[in-house]
């Protein structure tokens, strides 16, 4: 009867609207000839692109290395063509994976360091948090180390609402700058709050007496924050609840501003259940994407090995729906998303060709894509890579409508997708296009929207404005901080409550974008 169920969710899902699966814009291979790992996208404010991860690279476009791994940086403009890069780190193994847009316009980056030289001045013991603050040029304009004696990981990082940045990752340290680990010898969440300046406001410590990691945090809109990641511990500590079982369960945190515990959840079945990435949602709810190995609990369905898990929780936490998609062996998925149409986008890896996926030709592993709606159905889905082995760890929605993805791939030479390997492992960007692309329209150029003043400082005017049109405005970090429907031509929108900066404003009109651009906020 399973064997039967899973064919016909199979036959279904191919069914589902295989003309709304995006095509391959441009791809980009970077890296040098030995291993890179992009761990994180997003788009910059001049529409183009910057990922961070790291290299043992001192060749192709990597230019210098400074001893085993480095935190590397790349940008790109909007077509993916390669602007600048850069090597950071020590001697020893520094890996970034996380980075965000800052309000001045440069960018902020998140990994781990365990080097004591190069552009790292302390070090506090094994691996460190390393933060760097980079100008808009990919110079360094502070960094700092945080930890203790053991070893600290940062996952994740984001600009808060005040200009500074929350940071999180997992720290088996009890002294220098952690206070408060819940075990001997084991992990905990390690929130992170820093000033402008990345200077330490609070630090929090969260878990219980066996292992936890965190993965990713967010501000949410109440001014507090949410964070992801797995837990093994049971009863103990923060942590309420029992294990589902011997594995690792999904453990969604919520926090208030000063990073006291709003709720804890914990989700997952007797396997091992790990989740990687949380958004807040329009409804003021969460999506959280992982993986699962489990076939009871919270999970219904279980198509292998491992699968992607996508749960939709309440702004409370509670859960509202989870999907299992995947093949029968093991598939992980490392990023989730909700994309302007309010329908969520998950990205990581696939690994084999049987399963739901049945139809995609497939090597050891993939870049797999999936999107699902407001209830967890599945419009559609794709793997893309080459020969080789794939794997993606960032996806984001783009201002064209598209969406901008980053991760690795070792194909070489070229096949399928994959094109321009430098050796081993590079970073490989994928740029798919949309619904709403930009220089797809059929508007007139007298047609064609028109903005004033820009900069501005309290009012932004549109004029030409079709009717029942949708203007958007996202700040750096893609969150909505503006949206509404219209029906007249000429429209204004007070811009005078949004903090200074540079946003993008993005107007659609029947389901195509017909303008997309940068909009200054300076007062």
């Amino acid at each position: 009867m399973k064997y039967l169920k899973s064919i016909l969710l199979i036959l279904l899902l191919s069914s589902v609207a295989k003309s709304q699966i995006p095509t391959i814009q441009w791809q980009k291979s970077f890296g040098g000839s030995n291993n890179e790992t992009a761990k994180s996208i997003v788009q910059t404010p001049d529409g183009g692109y910057i990922t961070a991860g790291f290299s043992k690279s001192s060749d192709g476009n990597a230019t210098i290395n400074q001893g085993d791994n480095d935190f590397w940086v790349v940008k790109m403009d909007a077509l993916g063509t390669f602007q600048w890069q850069k090597s950071l780190g020590g001697s020893g193994d520094d890996q970034a994976n996380s980075i965000c847009t800052t309000s001045d316009g440069g960018y902020v980056v998140a990994g781990f360091s365990n080097s004591s030289n190069g552009d790292i001045t302390l070090n506090k013991g094994s691996s460190d948090y390393w933060i760097v603050k980079l100008n808009a040029l990919g110079n360094i304009v502070w960094q700092k180390t945080y930890g203790g004696q053991a070893q600290d990981i940062a996952t994740s990082v984001k600009q808060t609402t005040d200009g500074g940045y929350i940071v999180t990752g997992y720290s088996s340290s009890s002294n220098g700058d952690i206070t408060g680990n819940h075990g001997q010898n084991t992990t905990d969440y390690w929130v992170v709050k820093l000033d402008s300046s990345g200077n330490l406001q609070w630090q929090k410590a969260l878990g219980g007496t066996s292992n936890e990691r965190a993965f990713e945090i967010q501000q949410t809109s109440d001014g507090g924050y949410i964070v992801s990641g797995d837990t093994y511990s049971s009863n103990s500590g923060d942590i309420s609840s029992t294990a589902f079982g011997s594995g690792r369960d999904f453990w969604i945190v919520k926090l208030g501003s000063t990073g006291n515990i709003t709720w804890e959840k914990r989700f997952g079945g007797s396997g091992e259940d790990n989740a990687y990435s949380i958004s807040q949602t329009s409804d003021s709810g969460y999506i959280v994407s992982g993986t699962t190995t489990s076939i009871n609990g919270n999970i219904s369905f279980n198509n292998g090995q491992g699968d992607f898990w996508i749960i939709k929780l309440d702004a409370l936490g509670n859960l509202q729906w989870e999907k299992a998609l995947g093949s029968l062996t093991y598939d992980q998925a490392y990023s989730v998303k909700q994309t302007p149409d309010g329908n969520y986008i998950a990205t990581g890896y696939l690994s084999s060709n049987t399963g739901v996926a049945e139809s995609e030709p497939l090597a050891s592993t993939q870049y797999w894509i999936v999107k699902l709606d407001t209830l967890g159905n599945l419009l559609w889905h794709k793997s893309y890579g080459g020969s080789g082995n794939e794997a993606a760890y960032s996806i984001i929605s783009t201002t064209d409508g598209g969406l901008a993805v980053a991760g690795y791939s070792n194909t070489n030479p070229n096949s399928g997708d994959v094109t321009g390997n430098h050796g081993q492992f590079d970073f490989w960007i994928l740029k798919l296009s949309g619904s709403k692309e930009l220089g797809t329209m059929e508007n007139n150029a007298s047609e064609k929207p028109i903005l004033y003043p820009n900069p501005t400082k309290d009012f932004v005017y549109i004029n030409h404005l079709p009717k029942q049109s949708i203007v958007t405005i996202f700040d750096t970090v893609g969150r909505i901080v503006f949206s509404k429907k219209y029906s007249q031509k000429s429209i204004s929108i007070e811009t005078s409550a949004f903090a200074n900066g540079v946003y993008i404003i993005q107007i659609d009109n029947e389901e195509k974008n017909i303008l997309s651009e940068k909009l200054i906020i300076r007062k």
